[in-house]
């Protein structure tokens, strides 16, 4: 089981537990934009952006909007 978060004051920071080389991938496609990703939930949080790649920013424009995709992850990279 691994938890990667992107945020670096957490313990599960992707950093901390693998090299530079990480890919994130769901359903054997890969990612980008993963703010937490859990393989054994099966789940990834990615910021959602506009087709121009913009965020997409909530109601109060202070915000940019996640979404929760749900399948099979995998952590390609080298482990420190």
């Amino acid at each position: 089981m691994t938890r990667l978060s992107a945020d670096p004051k957490s313990p599960e920071h992707w950093a901390r537990i693998f090299e530079s080389d990480l890919k994130v991938k769901l359903g054997g496609f890969e990612l980008s934009c993963v703010t937490y990703a859990d393989d054994e939930l099966g789940l990834v949080e990615l910021f959602m952006s506009h087709p121009d790649g913009s965020p997409m920013l909530c109601a109060c424009r202070e915000q940019a909007m996640t979404r929760l995709q749900f399948g099979t992850v995998d952590f390609v990279g080298t482990r420190r």
